[in-house]
């Protein structure tokens, strides 16, 4: 009987940053990781993201978001380019969406990236092997350049339905995607026990801290809504991580407003925004 379901590649390194953080955690999403893209936003314009303070984990589509927080990169530009560029080409036809992947990685993902994301960003694999027990789950969270952050991002999002073989990082293995390994058997989410952690979820998990807070069709992770339920969905991630915020009382939300900025950047959610929500919750309504 096999009990050990996962294995930590980093797990004898020692992390950089000995104290307890307050941990973002994404969950799994396809098209959905555009839900996550609007609370990175609104994560950029109201918290102090000092590494120290702060670090990330996530799953496929979850894991890009995490790691676009923990490099820097602009969000708002990247899910603006994965609309207007990836949805044209992949909308309708989900193998060509691990392409547009790999493209937006070569265009946003800075050189020096794996300096900043180790330590910070913690990804969730699947690993597949030949001997029992054949898939095991698999965090990384040190990287040690640039290919290598650019092969565990994108085996993270290597989807098993979508690809029959599995995705090649060279030396280690083969790899899927997180899939949906409940943190009992694999502790991907935290860097340790002592940190405190939000959980992010696009489909609206009852164990999620931040959820989706209108009932969206689950296929549309497949075969995303328009152009303007895609903004739809950034505009929404925004609002309900603003909500999560200002409303709960859960102690990690007290860590979080804890790291307010000083001077936080003014609510994204115009007029056009509240809008494209109403029409996203409208046309889920509608299926």
């Amino acid at each position: 009987i096999f009990t050990n379901f996962s294995y930590s590649r980093d797990a004898e390194d020692i992390c950089r940053y000995q104290d307890a953080r307050l941990m973002f955690s994404f969950d799994s999403s396809a098209w959905f990781f555009l839900y996550h893209f609007g609370v990175a936003m609104w994560l950029e314009d109201n918290i102090d993201l000092e590494p120290s303070a702060i670090g990330y984990s996530g799953s496929s589509g979850g894991a890009l978001v995490a790691g676009s927080l923990s490099c820097g990169i602009n969000n708002e530009e990247l899910s603006s380019w994965v609309i207007e560029h990836s949805y044209p080409v992949a909308h309708l036809n989900p193998f060509k969406l691990l392409p547009q992947c790999e493209k937006a990685l070569d265009i946003f993902l800075p050189r020096d990236a794996h300096v900043p994301c180790s330590d910070v960003l913690r990804v969730l694999l699947t690993k597949v092997s030949r001997r029992p027990p054949f898939v095991m789950g698999e965090v990384v969270s040190q990287y040690y350049s640039w290919n290598h952050l650019f092969a565990v991002l994108r085996a993270s999002c290597h989807i098993p339905l979508v690809c029959i073989l599995p995705y090649p990082i060279p030396g280690l293995g083969w790899y899927y995607d997180g899939l949906l390994w409940a943190s009992l058997f694999v502790p991907w989410r935290t860097f340790s026990e002592s940190d405190n952690l939000i959980r992010v979820s696009a489909f609206g998990m009852p164990w999620a801290d931040i959820k989706c807070s209108v009932s969206i069709p689950f296929w549309w992770a497949m075969f995303p809504p328009s152009v303007d339920g895609l903004y739809g969905l950034i505009a929404l991630g925004y609002h309900d991580a603003q909500e999560y915020y200002n409303t709960s009382e859960q102690p990690q939300a007290d860590r979080l407003r804890a790291l307010a900025k000083k001077r936080p950047r003014p609510s994204r959610l115009d007029a056009e925004r509240l809008a494209q929500i109403e029409r996203l919750q409208e046309s889920a309504a509608v299926l």
